[in-house]
């Protein structure tokens, strides 16, 4: 590693964990200090199988005003990785949000940014960055209906064998109808335009569309379903994405969560390549945690990951599973 890569991770590490949480720390009435550890085995296709040692650190909080709230999330971590390639990693991350309450409309606006760095053989690098921006504006109709506008632009860079850029803006508008089953309904429409920036300035456009189901419930447990069925203006097959998130407390102490993100195409769609659907933007991800409070503040756990996506080499997605053992301590 050269010292100019040095310098400038060392000013990440100082960024986000020595300079932006103590800034917002003291911007917010209400904050939270998390530490842990957590380690485990992976198994990789193509990289096989070995061990992870991830240690974190993680900084919420937040602030009330008469109509509005302001909220931050930060966290850093590091990451060894064992396995035929010595891998080590580093990870930084950063979310503020800011919410508005007028009534019967609600304003959310929110930005993060995620830098990740990993050193392969100790030699090569592969860096990842990530910036996001949100808006949401919800207007009440009625007791039962409200209107949802939704604005999201993504911008994802890597670096690694070649420079690879993805932009990504989405809009989509919805219908919210409440209390059904207990849970509220999101139907809606949903527009992307996405630029692949892939290879010495070549880029690929095109368009996806189609509807947007939702249901949150949140009473006896936590529950979020989305599913958007996506046409392509370019003749690629259209596509089925589901993301699912489910918590529930199954005693006082013990936890489960589930969280799925997973997009199938119809058979005979492209498979995945720099040119088609770029590694950048597509892939698949099922975890669950299951959590037990060993005091107030200390969080044993067990976390069971498996990712399809592009991690360390070339244009081919690498499918990794990983069983972690963890403790997470609040302050």
């Amino acid at each position: 590693m050269d010292f100019s890569v040095k310098v400038k991770h060392l000013f990440y590490l100082l960024l986000f964990v020595c300079i932006i949480p103590p800034v917002l720390w003291g911007q917010a009435t209400h904050a939270k200090f998390k530490m842990g550890i957590e380690s485990g085995g992976i198994n990789t296709s193509a990289l096989g199988a070995g061990f992870i040692v991830r240690p974190f650190v993680k900084i919420n909080g937040y602030k009330n005003y008469n109509h509005s709230s302001f909220q931050f999330k930060t966290n850093a971590s590091s990451e060894i990785l064992g396995v035929s390639e010595q891998i080590a990693g580093l990870h930084f991350f950063v979310k503020l949000l800011y919410k508005m309450d007028f009534g019967p409309d609600k304003l959310l606006i929110s930005g993060s940014a995620r830098n990740q760095l990993h050193f392969i053989r100790s030699s090569e690098k592969q860096v990842f960055n990530e910036l996001q921006e949100n808006i949401h504006y919800s207007r009440r109709l009625s007791r039962r209906y409200n209107v949802l506008l939704k604005q999201w632009f993504l911008f994802r860079e890597q670096s690694y064998t070649e420079n690879v850029r993805l932009f990504k803006n989405s809009f989509q508008a919805n219908l919210v109808i409440k209390n059904v089953s207990k849970g509220n309904w999101n139907v809606g429409l949903f527009l992307e335009d996405i630029v692949y920036d892939y290879s010495q300035g070549r880029k690929n456009r095109y368009s996806r569309f189609g509807p947007a189901f939702e249901f949150n419930y949140k009473k006896s447990l936590i529950l979020n379903i989305l599913y958007k069925y996506g046409f392509y203006k370019t003749g690629r097959l259209n596509d089925h994405q589901f993301n699912i998130l489910a918590g529930k407390y199954l005693t006082k102490k013990l936890s489960l969560f589930l969280f799925v993100y997973y997009l199938w195409r119809e058979e005979g769609a492209p498979k995945v390549s720099g040119q088609e659907f770029n590694f950048l933007e597509n892939y698949n991800n099922i975890s669950a945690k299951l959590g037990y409070d060993l005091q107030k503040n200390t969080l044993l756990y067990l976390r069971f990951i498996y990712d399809e996506q592009q991690i360390f080499k070339g244009t081919k997605p690498i499918s990794t599973f990983q069983g972690l053992v963890g403790i997470q301590k609040s302050f």
